[in-house]
C-alpha cells in the first residue's frame, strides 16, 4: 500500500476508515480552515489512496526539477572540462 501524502491545503494527515458496508471513508482533521474538510467515500482503499496522492502539477514540477538538475550537472561537468583545457593551454603558452 502506498503511503498517503498529507493534505495539499492544510498539511494535515489523512485517515482511511473501513465501514461495515465494505466502503472506505477518507477524512482528516484540518487545522483551521481547509478546502478539503468533508469526508469522502470510496469503494476501495486503493481508490482512496489514489485520490489523496493524485497531484499532477506537483508531479510535473518534480519531474521538471529533476530534468533541470541533470542539465545543471552536465553544464557543470562541461565547464570544468573547459576550464582544465584552458589552464593547460595557458601553461603550455607560458612554457614556450
Amino acid at each position: 500500500m502506498d503511503e498517503l501524502k498529507p493534505c495539499a491545503y492544510c498539511g494535515e494527515s489523512f485517515e482511511i476508515t473501513k465501514t461495515i458496508h465494505e466502503t472506505y471513508y477518507l477524512s482528516h482533521k484540518p487545522n483551521g480552515i481547509c478546502l478539503v474538510s468533508r469526508r469522502q467515500e470510496f469503494f476501495s482503499e486503493e481508490a482512496a489512496i489514489k485520490a489523496v496522492n493524485n497531484r499532477p502539477i506537483e508531479d510535473a514540477q518534480t519531474a521538471r526539477i529533476a530534468e533541470l538538475e541533470g542539465n545543471l550537472k552536465t553544464i557543470t561537468e562541461l565547464r570544468d572540462k573547459l576550464l582544465i583545457s584552458y589552464m593547460e593551454l595557458v601553461n603550455e603558452s607560458a612554457q614556450d
